[in-house]
């Protein structure tokens, strides 16, 4: 494994701000690591898990990476080395984090004793030492040793001006040492104003992160010490500003963890302050902040967040067994499946049965072959009642909760054939896929993992995460959007004329049904139960207009009003985003009233996209000339069948030698497109020639134009630009390759004769085929290539004599042929 490249793109990942994806990209790629048993990538992937696990607030998943780093170093004999004292050091700052404060002092500890063995006095990691101990001492309100540790480390970093990050980090350190001392009313020998000196540090950790642009969260540090030195010398509205900025920045980078609250109550004090002293404070400021608070206590305590709390109290017990603790390693924790609580969506309402303190836990099949037993007995040992709350489970919900096996989990969801079609080939089958109930698979993605070391259960909840996709994303967009025409466009109407109301209320609410999962599709995520439907769609990211129109529907029908225009609305907010994900757009070109909302009429197309979709390039390309050499038999010529007609070989030759140079989207829009025009009629080979005679015979030409769509001024210009830059490179390629242009068609459309058509008047009958969509690819094609001084006619050609086995374009030319 290329280790460095991994850590590139892990930089690029926070640099992007997709903070979301980090862990994903860190588990996937120590899965890798552990693949390729490179056990050296695999401890600096679990180094870097460590620290974000660390910042994000996932303790107990940091607390499993360390252990899982300290097996790897102690298997490879790397005890007492520079990799065992980084990685006991980054431990170490995790055990701080999670409050394991006496643990972190014996692991820093540690640290010190294996860098005295090999490191000089003023190397710089004795720097990262100093500062993370210190930070530890904060913790430990042991302010005068923390500054004691951080004077040290900014005696080596400020020696070496390679190390200026280390420094700044250092400031922003002693910035909040040096403020927690002041409120502490405890003096320094060496500092005249304890306050002052505060705010010189935060102010030289700032500038250096600022013109760095190294907004982290260390930055974030800096800003709240001179956030709270700014409150303490009788500035609040300055402080307050400080504090938001820091909030802000720890957010976006991590979410609303630990710090963020730390820093949030920093924040709520000053604004409470500035409130109680009278100083300026609209009501809405107010009304914001409660709320916000409100959000905050309303959060902690869903049953998600109660669970998690009741793990991370009693973890210990469930895991203090000796036999348990040798399998840790191959056991993941979370909440996960039906349930309220899973889904963030309970309530009140929701505590009277199957919902209370519980989680799950998953092992592999050793592991609960080997202490399943034992592990399910500890959990029946937990306290029923956990801050005041106890779970009434039902029948129906008992096997929510507990110890599973990770495989008899997911077969219990998704069933054993997608189970095993997973286990063996990495995905699922679109026809497997849609087999599964749809809030079955719903289930399986909520919720949380809280830990999973082998990342075993994860790497099936990660992919089901993406939801439909390629094939079944398409299939199950034409089933959706066929039910929803059926019910709501067709039969609705149908019921109300026959005087049956109710039917037509069935046929009303499944519509909505059928909506609402179009909206899920088109998010990637599968619709939960019907109870959530409504309620989760509020929260889908894109078409999110749709809850709101179907709330419109209903309102009018229960009012006895024609709800047409609002179905057509609603119909109009599903296709667009459709065909903003490129999953129709033919429609208008094959010739179908412009603005059709009735949305059968656009599954004939997804349906053939979907028998397509999941080809490799190569076969495409052999669909493609398959499909074209179907039409062109068909072709009629006026002086009976042409002898190109019966000559297989060269027509796949020339055919397959263009499309092996287009992109995979370009390839499927084309096929698409060819089979949609094929299956209503069209014969797109014969309207190419056809459109051909337009210079090559004109007077047929007028014969035949009004059988063809006519092209718009737009098209048309855009088709002529690209045909100047093509006959372009093809008059290059001839100067260049004169024995090789020979053989091909004349390039110019003056050259055209009835039985000669040229190459310029060929494209353009081509390229007059095309529907809106291709033409767009094609066009984006044609010069993307021209930026990159590439000449798409010499990339053809040589295709081409590939084709016929000449090694290149020279040797092809000086054949003659």
């Amino acid at each position: 494994m290329d280790i460095q490249k991994v850590l590139g793109e892990l930089d690029q990942l926070f640099r992007d701000g997709k903070i979301e994806e980090v862990l994903p990209f860190l588990t996937e790629s120590l899965a890798k690591a552990e693949d390729e048993k490179d056990q050296g990538s695999k401890l600096s992937i679990l180094n870097e898990l460590i620290g974000f696990t660390r910042e994000a607030g996932f303790y107990e998943l940091c607390r499993g990476y360390g252990q899982e780093a300290i097996k790897v170093i102690e298997e490879q004999g790397w005890t007492d080395s520079s990799a065992h004292a980084t990685t006991l050091l980054n431990i170490a700052t995790g055990l701080r984090a999670s409050g394991k404060l006496e643990d972190s002092l014996d692991t820093f500890e540690h640290v010190e004793e294996i860098y005295k063995k090999f490191l000089d006095a003023n190397d710089p990691l004795y720097a990262s030492l100093y500062n993370n101990k210190s930070l530890l001492y904060q913790e430990l309100s042991e302010f005068g040793k923390a500054y004691e540790m951080q004077k040290k480390a900014e005696a080596i970093v400020s020696k070496d001006k390679s190390l200026r990050w280390e420094e700044a980090v250092t400031h922003a350190n002693l910035a909040n040492t040096l403020v927690s001392l002041y409120e502490r009313k405890e003096t320094l020998s060496d500092v005249e104003d304890t306050v002052k000196e505060a705010q010189r540090h935060a102010k030289a950790a700032m500038d250096y992160f600022e013109k760095n642009n190294d907004l982290d969260a260390h930055y974030g540090a800096a800003v709240v010490a001179l956030g709270r030195s700014l409150e303490l010398t009788g500035e609040p509205e300055q402080a307050k500003d400080c504090y938001k900025t820091a909030m802000d920045k720890v957010k976006a980078l991590f979410g609303e963890n630990d710090k963020y609250l730390r820093i949030k109550e920093y924040y709520d004090h000053v604004s409470q302050k500035l409130f109680g002293e009278e100083v300026l404070m609209e009501e809405q400021v107010e009304k914001e902040i409660k709320e916000e608070r409100k959000g905050a206590v309303e959060k902690a305590n869903t049953g998600l967040a109660i669970s998690k709390r009741y793990y991370d109290i009693y973890l210990n017990r469930i895991f203090s067994d000796a036999d348990v603790m040798a399998y840790l390693d191959q056991i993941a924790v979370g909440l996960v499946g039906f349930g309220s609580d899973c889904y963030g969506y309970d309530d009140a309402a929701s505590r009277d049965h199957d919902w209370g303190p519980g989680f799950c836990l998953w092992l592999t099949d050793a592991a609960y072959e080997a202490v399943g037993e034992k592990l399910a007995k500890a959990y029946e040992q937990l306290p029923a009642e956990f801050e005041g709350y106890s779970r009434m489970t039902t029948d129906q919900g008992k096997m929510r909760i507990g110890v599973f096996r990770t495989r008899d989990f997911y077969i219990s969801y998704i069933g054993e054939k997608a189970w095993q079609e997973f286990l063996f080939t990495g995905r699922i089958t679109a026809e497997t896929m849609l087999q599964i109930p749809e809030y079955n698979l719903s289930a399986v993605v909520n919720g949380e993992v809280w830990a999973d070391p082998a990342g075993e259960f994860s790497r099936l909840r990660k992919y089901l995460q993406q939801g439909y996709q390629g094939k079944a994303l398409l299939l199950k967009l034409c089933q959706e959007a066929a039910s929803f025409s059926q019910t709501l466009q067709y039969n609705y109407a149908r019921m109300l004329d026959r005087g049956d109301r109710v039917a037509a209320g069935f046929m009303l609410h499944d519509g909505f049904k059928h909506a609402l999962h179009l909206a899920y599709a088109l998010n990637g995520k599968f619709a939960p139960h019907d109870k959530w439907l409504f309620r989760g769609a509020k929260d889908l990211a894109f078409v999110t207009d749709v809850p709101r129109l179907i709330e419109e529907i209903r309102k009018e029908d229960l009012a006895g009003k024609d709800i047409t225009l609002s179905v057509e609305k609603l119909s109009d907010e599903l296709l667009t985003e459709m065909e903003l994900q490129d999953f129709i757009g033919s429609i208008e070109w094959l010739n179908e009233d412009i603005g059709d909302l009735y949305m059968d009429h656009y599954t004939q197309e997804m349906s053939i996209r979907a028998q397509y979709v999941e080809l490799d390039k190569a076969n495409l390309v052999k669909e493609i000339v398959k499909a074209e050499w179907q039409s062109f038999d068909q072709v009629i010529n006026e002086g009976g069948r042409a002898g190109c007609q019966d000559d297989w070989p060269t027509f796949s030759i020339m055919r397959s030698s263009q499309y092996n140079t287009w992109t995979d989207a370009m390839l499927l829009q084309y096929l698409t497109d060819f089979k949609v025009a094929q299956a209503r009629g069209r014969n797109m080979i014969m309207e190419k020639y056809g459109r051909m005679e337009e210079t090559s015979s004109p007077e047929k030409w007028e014969e035949i134009k009004d059988k063809f769509p006519q092209l718009s001024e737009e098209k048309k210009a855009i088709m002529e630009q690209i045909i100047a830059l093509q006959v372009g490179w093809m008059e290059a390629f001839a100067d260049e390759y004169p024995n090789l242009a020979a053989n091909a068609r004349r390039i110019h459309t003056e050259e055209d004769a009835p039985w000669d058509t040229s190459y310029e008047t060929y494209l353009r009958g081509e390229i007059a085929t095309y529907s809106d969509r291709m033409l767009k690819l094609y066009a984006q094609f044609i010069v993307g290539l021209q930026s990159k001084g590439e000449n798409l006619a010499y990339q053809i050609m040589t295709e081409t004599v590939h084709m016929y086995g000449y090694a290149d374009l020279d040797a092809a030319q000086k054949d003659g042929k």
